[in-house]
């Protein structure tokens, strides 16, 4: 009695890789491809995507140049048009608000930042003294 030899598992043979073969092409005609290529290149390009209209930027309450064509602007936006109003406070440059250097403040949380930056604006005058 002979065993078969499994088609799968770790015993099955391993089959070597092959690179695919590319038929061989005859048309090679160096003519008839120069006039294919200058043929799509004379195709009009194709058109460009419009580009989107800067976001609106709310109701703008202050704008600090920072300088290099970055302002620090705090304005009052609406969450999707028509939802809640919010505070928005980031850079922008350029008329876009600068990816990751942005925080949103709720109405209902603008007592506790507000007290924060005057706590924050106390300490400074305390520290601008003990400067020499």
């Amino acid at each position: 009695m002979t065993l078969a030899r499994p088609t799968r598992g770790p015993t099955a043979p391993v089959k070597k890789y092959a690179p695919p073969t590319l038929a061989a092409r005859d048309d090679h005609d160096e003519g008839a491809l120069l006039a294919r290529a200058a043929a799509i290149l004379a195709q009009p390009a194709p058109p460009q995507i419009a580009k989107r209209p800067p976001p609106d930027p709310g109701e703008i309450l202050a704008s600090i140049d920072r300088g290099d064509g970055v302002d620090l602007r705090v304005s009052i936006l609406r969450s999707s048009g028509k939802g809640a109003p919010y505070i928005f406070v980031g850079e922008w440059k350029g008329g876009w608000p600068v990816a990751g250097r942005s925080v949103s403040v709720r109405l209902r949380e603008i007592g506790a930042v507000l007290g924060a930056f005057v706590d924050a604006a106390e300490r400074r005058a305390a520290l601008a003294t003990r400067l020499p």
